[in-house]
């Protein structure tokens, strides 16, 4: 395609509740670029976050793919995510004040699980509608080697849409969108709507040439 690939970085570290012992951190590190091979509508992702709070640490490294195909007068949006989960819990900082309860690791216990996610989507003009999964694996990680704690992480379903509405005015549009959740045991339905009026903008630029004899005829733009 002859155009070159912009990488974009992302990474923040946040701190909560400074002083205070055991308290919440969270860092993350995220890359992205366009990959231009047959066609550029390739994208591709690599990151990491560690999330930390009290005796728990939950750590992930993650990779994405998403790729866009013009359809039927839209575009058709698909993506996928996969990554490894890995859980910590420092047990050696426990106070029970009895011990022998198996249930409680002495010792730094930690567990990993390969997870999934995936999404597909089209648009076309004014409407929109998506479905995506999450935890398709239903990872299940196990802290220790004596299997006592562990915990699954069920899939979860997304159906999205969305329409805009165009009134008589040309200068207001209701922007509708629709979501709906379920864990096949229960569901949450969200819709919203807001009305987003259009911009005007005006804009005035003159040569400004430092190198130019004789005078540069320009005013300030608070002026004009």
């Amino acid at each position: 395609t002859g155009q070159s690939p912009v990488l974009n970085f992302q990474g923040a570290y946040s701190m909560q509740m400074t002083g205070f012992e055991n308290a919440p951190a969270v860092m993350y590190a995220y890359v992205d670029l366009p990959l231009f091979f047959i066609s550029a509508r390739h994208g591709a992702g690599v990151g990491f976050t560690n999330d930390q709070i009290g005796l728990f640490k939950h750590q992930k490294f993650f990779l994405q793919y998403a790729y866009h195909q013009p359809l039927w007068g839209g575009k058709l949006s698909g993506g996928i995510h996969l990554s490894m989960l890995s859980e910590t819990f420092d047990g050696g900082e426990l106070d029970l004040g009895e011990s022998g309860d198996p249930a409680f690791p002495t010792a730094e216990a930690n567990g990993a699980g390969f997870d999934m996610n995936f999404g597909v989507q089209y648009a076309r003009k004014s409407w929109y509608a998506g479905f995506a999964m999450m935890h398709c694996t239903s990872p299940t990680v196990t802290l220790g080697e004596e299997k006592v704690n562990e915990f699954k992480v069920s899939p979860s379903y997304y159906l999205t849409g969305g329409y805009n509405i165009r009134l008589k005015s040309p200068l207001y549009t209701i922007h509708t969108t629709a979501m709906l959740r379920s864990d096949a045991v229960g569901f949450r339905a969200d819709m919203t709507g807001r009305i987003a009026s259009h911009e005007i903008i005006i804009g005035y630029k003159t040569e400004l040439n430092l190198f130019k004899k004789g005078k540069n005829k320009h005013k300030s733009v608070r002026i004009l």
